[in-house]
């Protein structure tokens, strides 16, 4: 101890200042607030802004704490994490600083990356729209690649709730009615469950990449199942290679323009494995070639409703990516070996795309005397915030924060499966084997598999199909429910104590079971204030005129099933 508090000598390392320990932590929480001369008057004007996570990475002796709390912002929390149990104890025994006892104040002592986000998950995600680090302690620098790991992490959480949460008010609407409208498609349709191989799937993403794998994937295309992503359908027919299945995951009309070389040649029916929430024009177009699985994009209340009545298709993480989509949907079908080609996460030569995609194809019907070919690419490349990453053969690659989201998600699902190959030499790595050579592909796709390599689409006669009666009934239950809700919101809309209306208990529950109606919403919980509440009565009549609409659809649908 010297005059000014404990100080730890552990592992060879003065963990605070010899002299002035407690000083020393007191002073860099002092730093984040400083002196601002406005009008002539000194005033305070901290550093720290409303709603952030405080990160504190080793809790030392707690120095700095209890200041550290004084000045808080607003709807602000302090995560502290130990890595070292021995350190934690130590800071539990002292009792120079006496821990706080705050409920803005969180200690854990992990150094797992999923335990810490699993700490702030329990926290609340949703309260904090960035992290600030703070070293109080030298017990950083013992474990520094550990925490900074774990701030990595965190961060990550925070960014990612936050993409999601952009992502669903652009898209959630969207969404929620193409749900709805390929329903109608079930009862023809399977689920993606009864595709079941030990054969080799190769994935191909349409990347700039693609463009160097075409002469691969023509010479051992016989030895594998092509699983071709939407957009790389018109590069691969282009080359005369007709993939064994499409894969789907966009949402929007602009996905059917993917489809322009298929709809031109409708021999050639191959099978398409989507999304629920797939764009219904690109459901139609195959039918009754489809395979569905359920993206579970948030936990709607209406999941629950289709597992009930077996209405549900196998559900998927909310990946986002159509590359990463197909790889994690390979993984599951096959047992055996997966290979990957096209996907990039990144700009090689400022291209998007390979050529033959309709990115690229636009992009060469926009060029003209004024715009050479290749500048809008260059443009749109170049319009967005752009990363210099180390890419897959040790050189520098540009790439965005969105496209380097995608590969470490992947590289998450991954998880070292030492049956996963990368084709290409482009882009991010993304936690695939690389393929250096085509005798090591031809070693690959020699080895052995178990099984028949049947795929389902030889079982589909044996394969149970989504109940066509079932849809009749889902979709009457949720009219009525919307029924309730809208008669119930009028009637409180013109109650005198507005703001209290939502107390009632019957249209509580009832709005929760509809929580699609306000999804896309900004706000991140229900409201009852007169706007909000007039939003979702827009919201849950567009729904139920649409829903209406659909329901009217079911006898021309049965009748088309059975072959009236």
């Amino acid at each position: 101890m010297t005059g000014r508090g404990f100080t730890i000598f552990y592992k060879g390392k003065h963990l605070y200042s010899p002299r002035k320990p407690y000083e020393s932590a007191v002073n860099r929480v002092k730093r984040l607030s400083i002196p601002a001369d406005i009008a002539g008057n000194e005033i305070k004007k901290t550093l720290l802004a409303e709603k952030s996570l405080i990160f504190i990475p080793a809790i030392g002796l707690a120095y700095g704490f209890k200041e550290l709390l004084e000045i808080l912002p607003a709807e602000s929390h302090i995560l502290c994490i130990e890595a070292d149990q021995k350190l934690m104890a130590l800071a539990f025994t002292q009792e120079f600083a006496p821990i706080p006892t705050d409920p803005r104040l969180t200690i854990v002592r992990t150094a797992d990356p999923a335990g810490a986000v699993k700490t702030l998950r329990e926290i609340g995600t949703d309260k904090f729209r960035r992290l600030i680090p703070l070293y109080l302690s030298g017990g950083f620098h013992l474990y520094r690649e550990i925490y900074n790991n774990l701030q990595r992490s965190l961060e990550e959480e925070i960014r990612r709730f936050w993409q999601n949460k952009m992502t669903l008010i652009n898209m959630a609407d969207l969404w929620v009615k193409n749900l709805f409208e390929n329903l109608l498609s079930l009862p023809q349709a399977r689920d993606i469950g009864v595709l079941k191989t030990a054969k080799t799937i190769l994935v191909i993403g349409a990347g700039p990449s693609l463009e160097e794998t075409i002469t691969l994937l023509r010479n051992y295309r016989a030895g594998c199942i092509l699983l071709a992503v939407d957009t790389a359908l018109p590069v691969l027919l282009a080359h005369r290679i007709v993939p064994d299945y499409i894969f789907a995951l966009e949402a929007q009309i602009a996905n059917l323009q993917d489809f322009i070389p298929y709809a031109a040649d409708s021999s050639s029916r191959i099978p398409l494995i989507c999304d629920i929430t797939s764009n219904p024009g690109v459901v139609r177009l195959f039918s009754p070639n489809v395979f569905f699985f359920s993206s579970h994009f948030f936990p709607l209340r209406l999941f629950q409703r289709l597992q009930e009545k077996e209405l549900l298709p196998t559900p998927f993480p909310a990946l986002g990516s159509v590359g990463v989509a197909a790889v994690y949907a390979a993984i599951n079908i096959t047992s055996g070996p997966v290979l990957i080609a096209g996907l990039d996460f990144s700009f090689p030569c400022y291209k998007t795309h390979a050529r033959g995609s309709p990115v690229n194809l636009a992009m060469l019907h926009r060029a003209g005397r004024l715009t050479p070919v290749g500048l809008t690419s260059y443009e749109q490349v170049l319009s967005r915030p752009l990363l210099r990453l180390k890419g897959k053969g040790g050189g520098e690659v540009v790439t965005d924060l969105v496209l380097q989201s995608y590969s470490v998600q992947l590289k998450e699902h991954l998880n070292n499966l030492n049956r996963v190959y990368d084709l290409g030499r482009q882009g991010l790595p993304f936690g695939a084997r690389s393929i250096n050579s085509e005798k090591e592909l031809i070693e690959i796709l020699k080895k052995p598999y178990k099984g028949n390599g049947q795929t389902g689409k030889d079982k589909l006669s044996t394969i149970k199909a989504f109940p066509a009666s079932s849809i009749d009934k889902l979709l009457r239950g949720e009219i009525h429910r919307l029924e309730v809700i809208i008669e119930g919101i009028k009637t409180n809309l013109n109650h005198v104590d507005v703001e209290d209306f939502l107390e009632q208990e019957r249209l509580i529950p009832l709005l929760e079971e509809l929580n699609y109606l306000y999804l896309h919403f900004p706000e991140l919980k229900l409201e009852s204030n007169r706007p909000y509440m007039l939003r979702v009565l827009h919201s849950a009549v567009t729904c139920q005129e649409r829903l209406t609409r659909l329901l009217s659809r079911i006898p021309y649908i049965h009748g088309r099933f059975s072959g009236v």
